[in-house]
């Protein structure tokens, strides 16, 4: 912590994980820094943070770099291709990891107004039971403004949650492999729930659904008509 104290100051934006790849911190040295700092805020003036997690314990280490003043958050999850030993059984992962990491940047990172979420290769919402988890998170993020996710992470519940951000301006799902993949399957039954006043801000709205199921969509009777 005495090292890092010394870029308290400096830092309005900040790299965790992989951009420090030569010199990645152990969960030991990410530990000994969150029992030795005197504020739950390292970094004071910290506005963009990333945090790419190239494994599981990556989730547990950057809680220690979650703080109020972070308004735009990229973040990268390990996915189950990256972490073979943790299937059990076969190609599933306990979603507790990131259903607690997702709880802490709601609660510690409560004023994000840009979210960016990829992932490494596929990590479907479903197979995971994650999409309870990511549900919770959007849903705590009254202040979001614009948020991009994994192609199919766009699934009726997720969209519903966001319709009621009432800051919320930009929500999309990139068809990149740079952003990873979710499941088609997750987005075949594709019905929101749209209260009076969904989505109040929003300009643009992307998914990955299919042509009927987005006429349907744009049928409701919430549905605002200044999307585009």
């Amino acid at each position: 912590y005495v090292r890092f104290i010394k870029f308290d100051t400096r830092y309005s934006k900040s790299p965790a994980g992989t951009p420090w790849s030569q010199r990645h911190l152990s969960t030991q040295a990410w530990d000994d820094i969150a029992r030795t700092r005197i504020s739950l805020d390292i970094f004071p003036f910290l506005s963009e943070l990333m945090l790419m997690a190239s494994q599981m314990s990556d989730l547990r280490d950057f809680v220690t770099v979650m703080q109020t003043s972070v308004k735009q958050l990229t973040l990268k999850l390990p996915t189950p291709s990256r972490n073979h030993h943790l299937y059990n059984p076969p190609h599933e992962i306990s979603p507790e990891p990131y259903i607690l990491f997702f709880d802490n940047i709601a609660n510690r990172m409560s004023n994000l107004t840009d979210l960016d979420i990829s992932v490494h290769d596929e990590l479907p919402l479903s197979r995971h039971n994650l999409e309870n988890g990511l549900v919770e998170l959007l849903s705590g993020l009254k202040h979001l403004e614009e948020a991009t996710l994994p192609s199919y992470w766009l699934t009726s519940r997720v969209i519903s949650a966001l319709s009621r951000l009432t800051r919320l301006t930009d929500a999309r799902d990139d068809y990149t492999r740079e952003q990873g993949y979710g499941s088609p399957d997750d987005c075949r039954s594709f019905a929101p729930v749209l209260e009076e006043g969904a989505f109040a801000s929003a300009l643009r709205l992307s998914l990955s659904v299919t042509v009927q199921d987005m006429n349907s969509f744009l049928s409701q009777r919430f549905t605002p008509r200044n999307l585009t």
